[in-house]
């Protein structure tokens, strides 16, 4: 009985001697199961080999259930770090949808209340407008006006003038609130880079509108005006009369095509900043970037030659002045780089 109690490998070994068991002996482990019938002889060889399977059933055991261990606490550190991560990530989407909704709201407030300043002065706007065709024609004998041939139309001419009026004059608003949003994302080198950019578009684009306003716009309206005719005996006078909606219309057109075109250097110089051209990519495709320039005029412009040529040569000196751009910056990378 006292031997039954014990566990096998607890029983002394003898070299030549042997014990019995008087009683059933079961013996289990999680890899084998050691069953002794009652008055069988177990030898001392026997008891050696069944205590050195279970030392190594044991360190397997304990290996593995070490491993059980190790294994559930990397997944337990994993959830844990996944769980920091995603609260971390939400309340940053968080954050970055506050700040763009209250950009929005921002902007959207600035627009609103321009926009209605500007429909109180959009009678003046429109008089400004005109001022190229007022000034074209007032040497006319004829007594110039123009014409509206809707109901609504001189209202809705007068909506659009404030709303381009409200977009010209929040620009720069916009622009800095753009700014505001993306300058904490941005390294200083960075901020640097981009900054004259922000200043360059709206510089470019009024100098576009001011060419066509003081240039362009009285060139083409007294290019146009030189085919009106006068009454004869068997004909009728042809007589320029402009109505309110195009004539705003045709000068917007131009603002914003000439506005738009005026961007060259500023398209230019970025390609050159991230290495997509380069100044001898330019000047190896001037000939093709010629063809290309004069076939845009022609699109974005009336279908007259002053037009085209007033929006053409400007941005040939613009391209010309993108290449020097370019070079500028290509020889600052090599500073930095050496």
């Amino acid at each position: 009985d006292e031997l039954y109690k014990k566990k096998i490998f607890d029983l002394p070994s003898y070299s030549d001697g042997f014990f019995t068991i008087d009683k059933k002996f079961n013996f289990l482990t999680e890899k084998f199961e050691y069953n002794q019938k009652p008055f069988e002889i177990v030898t001392a060889k026997e008891t050696k080999a069944l205590n050195s399977q279970f030392q190594r059933d044991s360190n397997i055991y304990i290996s593995t259930k070490s491993k059980n261990i190790m294994l559930s606490l990397i997944v337990l550190f994993l959830g844990i770090s996944t769980a920091f991560i995603t609260a971390a990530l939400l309340s940053s989407r968080i954050e970055l949808e506050e700040k763009i909704m209250k950009m929005i709201n921002v902007l959207a407030s600035v627009l609103f209340i321009i926009f209605a300043i500007s429909y109180t002065f959009a009678e003046n706007i429109y008089s400004f407008l005109v001022a190229p065709y007022a000034e074209a024609v007032k040497d006319d004998e004829v007594n110039r006006r123009l014409i509206f041939t809707a109901l609504h139309e001189t209202f809705i001419t007068y909506l659009k003038v404030a709303f381009f009026a409200a977009m010209f004059i929040s620009s720069p608003i916009i622009l800095t609130q753009i700014w505001k949003f993306i300058a904490p994302g941005l390294y200083k080198n960075e901020k640097r880079a981009l900054l004259p950019y922000l200043i360059a578009t709206p510089t470019l684009f009024l100098m576009g509108g001011m060419l066509v306003y003081y240039l362009v716009m009285p060139l083409m309206i007294k290019f146009f005006l030189s085919f009106e005719t006068s009454a004869q005996i068997n004909s009728l006078a042809i007589q320029l009369e402009p109505k309110v909606n195009e004539y705003l219309s045709l000068i917007m057109r131009l603002i914003f095509a000439f506005g738009i075109s005026f961007q060259l250097p500023v398209l230019l110089s970025l390609l050159a900043r991230v290495g997509f051209i380069d100044s001898e990519y330019l000047k190896k495709r001037r000939k093709y970037v010629i063809v290309i320039i004069f076939i845009l005029a022609a699109i974005l412009t009336p279908p007259d030659p002053i037009t085209q040529i007033g929006l053409g040569i400007p941005l040939l000196i613009l391209y010309e002045l993108s290449i020097l751009s370019v070079k500028w910056i290509e020889k600052k990378k090599d500073k930095d780089n050496a």
